[in-house]
């Protein structure tokens, strides 16, 4: 349902404007009403005295990669790859974002955590439908609920063990010199030779999606609207700095060189392996930041912290609240409904409650009371949503108007990058995405098998002509004379132009062609159909009235004719005034074939053709 003309009358400023924009329809028209954000963090547990070595091997390690030595990330690293795949070559170029003062320590430990039980699912630009029913959103609470029990059986306490940030440390000095980082970490992170250091839910699609986005972005920044940018995606020569090392930063995830298992990790199973040590870092949600502290700080000598990733690059997903057109509630009191679930009043409850993260502008901040209580009561998260670069999933492959859309790509993206970090096999990812970035119009129409097609085609139009000949020559034929050569002429014509006219496809460039293709393709339709029930009818009044000697005009050509030409042209006019007014879309299709295709989509045209080929 289009918000548009309730825009003015309530408050949005208060959302991010890339966010707001985001729930409108080609900029114009809103429909979507932003109601929450998310995005990927690393969180571990941690003290004070483990926190300050930490910092130091950290950014010691970090710094280090500008220099090629990553031998010891490959293992343990949530980072970085197996050196021997130099590696670090695809990262040197973001090195220069690592300093010193770049992980955020400073977390209010007084913050106001509590339980996340209404945790919107990670799923990237999904929306809460007010329903025709109950005219509620729904929200899925699947982080709370995974974990809860997870939560009961494995409780952080020092008897146990599960503190992992006091693996047997020997004591960290005051003085970190000549701290030895590669024993620290070597201490730290030796409670499971089977598990690396990090750990997230890569069974789920849309993580592994964010996983892969995040690592593109780490080795070329963030998409430029350039063909050089994209190539890297398709082309041979990226193959290896793109997929190879992609894989190998795989295997430094989860378990450790064993991608079979590390694909097969739900996120309660990560959360297991978190919680209990086995991993040190934790790839989450930016919302699950609330649940886990809770969780946690029931050991008073622990807390968790939260990391923004390698690169500060991480995918941001943005969840909208939508009112279906269809209901049959009244539309004034959805909108009102709608407006007042995503006020900025309703946001920061909801983030007090549940630990959701707020769509708001945080420029705004010294200027609005609001957003300035969110980010007292959350200054850790503030931070980091200001320190972030965010990744938007949409124009990642956004590249032109030729590219696939969101939603084909979420489709069959994930499914393939998993096939290949099974197979090994880059051809079937590289051929993927070669199909859902490129128009490849000139190689499909001169493609061996269309060429054969066409041949084909241009025999049977030939040999139609032929026909016609025929007919015509034997019009005083008393046999064709019954059925009229001219009807039955103008018939095999619009088969001949029905034949030829999906050739026209390929010239398709713009809406406005879209137009003339669907205005020709119902008028080629009639011009075979209606020369077919003028024959009928003329047969059918022959046989019924032979009583007849002399039919006179009514059964004579140039009437029937005339007729014929009178029904094309209202018939043309129609769907002429149908097509002008009707919402055009140009689409690309190809996932289920090799090559991508340019077509129009439309809604009344589209559903009339439906209705005409049943």
């Amino acid at each position: 349902m289009d918000l548009s003309r309730y825009e003015h009358s309530y408050d949005l400023k208060f959302n991010d404007i890339h966010i707001l924009e985001g729930g409108k329809y080609k900029n114009k028209n809103l429909i979507g009403l932003p109601y929450e954000i998310d995005f990927d963090l690393l969180y571990h547990i941690t003290n004070e005295e483990y926190e300050r070595a930490l910092n130091y091997c950290w950014n010691k390690k970090n710094n280090e990669t500008t220099s090629g030595n990553n031998n010891f990330f490959y293992k343990r690293s949530p980072l970085l790859t197996n050196s021997q795949t130099d590696t670090s070559k695809s990262f040197n170029s973001n090195a220069n974002d690592i300093d010193a003062n770049s992980n955020i320590n400073n977390m209010n430990n007084n913050e106001n955590g509590n339980n996340i039980n209404n945790v919107v699912s990670n799923n990237n630009n999904n929306s809460n439908i007010i329903s025709n029913e109950s005219g509620n959103s729904n929200e899925n609470n699947s982080f709370s609920n995974e974990f809860e029990n997870i939560s009961q059986e494995n409780p952080i306490n020092n008897n146990n063990g599960n503190d992992n940030s006091k693996n047997n440390l020997k004591e960290i000095p005051q003085d970190l010199t000549n701290f030895d980082c590669e024993g620290f970490f070597n201490e730290s992170f030796s409670k499971s030779e089977e598990f690396t250091m990090t750990t997230g839910g890569f069974n789920n699609k849309d993580t592994l999606l964010d996983q892969f986005l995040e690592f593109i972005c780490l080795s070329y920044e963030l998409p430029k609207k350039t063909t050089t940018y994209y190539e890297k995606f398709y082309e041979p020569r990226y193959k290896d700095k793109t997929y190879k090392y992609f894989r190998d930063y795989m295997n430094a995830q989860g378990y450790y060189n064993n991608i079979n298992k590390t694909l097969s990790v739900t996120i309660d199973e990560a959360y297991h392996k978190f919680m209990t040590g086995d991993a040190i870092f934790f790839k989450g949600k930016a919302s699950y930041y609330h649940y886990l502290n809770e969780q946690i700080s029931k050991n008073n000598s622990t807390k968790v912290n939260a990391r923004y990733l390698f690169g500060k690059f991480s995918v941001l997903s943005k969840k909208y609240l939508v009112i279906n057109k269809n209901s049959n509630k009244d539309k004034d009191l959805l909108a009102k409904v709608a407006f007042q679930l995503t006020s900025k009043e309703a946001q920061l409850e909801r983030s007090s409650k549940f630990g959701n993260i707020p769509t708001y502008d945080l420029e705004k901040v010294e200027s609005d009371s609001v957003i300035q209580a969110y980010c007292k009561n959350n200054a850790q998260m503030c931070e980091l949503r200001n320190t972030i670069k965010p990744i938007d999933v949409k124009d990642m492959f956004d590249k032109d108007l030729y590219s696939a859309s969101f939603m084909e790509t979420r489709l069959v993206l994930p499914t393939t990058l998993e096939k290949y970090l099974h197979t090994n096999n880059a051809t079937i990812i590289m051929n993927l995405f070669s199909n859902l970035l490129e128009l490849k119009k000139q190689e499909y129409y001169g493609s061996s098998e269309i060429v054969r097609l066409q041949i084909s085609v241009y025999a049977v139009v030939i040999f139609l002509i032929v026909v016609m000949i025929l007919v015509f020559r034997k019009r005083k034929n008393p046999y064709i004379k019954a059925i009229s050569p001219h009807l039955s002429n103008l018939t095999i014509l619009g088969v001949i132009l029905n034949l030829i006219y999906p050739a026209f496809h390929s010239v398709i460039q713009d809406v406005m062609s879209c137009h003339i293709y669907s205005v020709l393709k119902f008028f080629i339709c009639n011009l075979i159909f209606l020369p077919l029930l003028a024959i009928t009818f003329r047969i059918f009044y022959i046989y019924t009235n032979n009583s007849e000697i002399n039919f006179g005009k009514k059964l004579n050509d140039k009437h029937l004719i005339i007729i014929i030409a009178f029904i094309l042209i209202l018939a043309f006019t129609i769907v002429m005034t149908i097509s002008f007014f009707d919402q055009f879309t140009l689409i690309t299709l190809g996932s289920k074939v090799d090559i991508r295709l340019f077509w129009c989509n439309t809604s009344r045209l589209g559903n009339m053709y439906d209705y005409y080929d049943l």
